[in-house]
């Protein structure tokens, strides 16, 4: 009851002046329903993610180097840095009990998870296209 009336308010708020930012629509929802804000934050963002509201950065990355300074970019991160442990674990670390099992792992990660998740991120970059689990299993697959 209180979550549909939070949402009608959020929505309320923010067509009556589009353009608002996150922050300014979350302080004058929480101010009229009394919700904390990161209550009405959690409600914007499902909002958002069940496309009645829409929600756009106000400031994206416009070159390379602001892309890969950007949260949008912390996959290309995660990504290389699993190659860069993999590679570290193959040529450097030495082939002792202890440190193999780091490259037993890294190397499963490596072989079966990183080529589906490139070509996964390739063919279906928003995240509204593809839920977490499929995702993972198209990934692996």
């Amino acid at each position: 009851m209180a979550e549909s009336r939070d949402k009608e308010a959020i929505l309320r708020v923010s067509r009556a002046s589009p353009g608002t930012s996150v922050e300014e629509v979350v302080s004058e929802v929480s101010k009229l329903t009394d919700a904390r804000p990161y209550r009405v934050a959690r409600l914007l963002h499902a909002l958002g993610m069940e496309e009645k509201l829409a929600l756009e950065d106000s400031a994206p990355p416009v070159d390379l180097k602001g892309y890969l300074r950007s949260q949008y970019a912390l996959w290309f991160w995660a990504t290389f840095a699993i190659v860069v442990l993999t590679l570290s674990s193959v040529f450097v670390l030495p082939q002792t009990v202890p440190l193999i099992y780091l490259r037993y792992v890294v190397g499963a990660l490596f072989v079966l998870y990183l080529p589906g998740y490139s070509v996964v991120e390739a063919l279906y970059p928003r995240r509204s296209d593809l839920d977490g689990l499929e995702r993972l299993a198209l990934s692996v697959g």
